[in-house]
C-alpha cells in the first residue's frame, strides 16, 4: 500500500512540474478508478452518510434560523418586491 501511495503522490508532482494543476476532487477520482469493485460499495456506504450529515446539519441550520426568527420581537419585515429591490434585481431577473 505505501508503493501505491508512493506513486500517486510522485504522479501529482509530475503533474505540478508541467504546471497541471490536479483539484482534490480529481484526485479523489483517479485514486477511485484504481480501487477494485468491492471496495467502492464501502466508498459508497461513506460517501452516502457524509452526505445525510450535511443534509441533516442544513436541516438543524435552517430549524435554528426560523426559531430564533420567530422568537425576535423586533424583527424587520419587509415585502418580497423590497426585497428584491434591496438585492438590486426585478421580477424579471428571477424568471430566467
Amino acid at each position: 500500500m505505501l508503493e501505491y501511495t508512493t506513486n500517486f503522490a510522485y504522479n501529482i508532482d509530475i503533474n505540478m512540474k508541467e504546471g497541471v494543476f490536479v483539484s482534490e476532487r480529481e484526485q479523489a477520482k483517479q485514486i477511485i478508478d484504481q480501487l477494485p469493485e468491492y471496495k467502492i460499495t464501502k466508498i459508497l456506504y461513506l460517501l452516502k452518510g457524509i452526505q445525510i450529515d450535511d443534509e441533516i446539519e442544513d436541516d438543524l441550520f435552517c430549524e435554528n434560523l426560523a426559531e430564533r426568527y420567530l422568537k425576535d420581537p423586533d424583527h424587520e419585515v419587509i415585502s418580497f418586491e423590497d426585497a428584491i429591490k434591496e438585492a438590486g434585481l426585478t421580477i424579471d431577473d428571477l424568471q430566467d
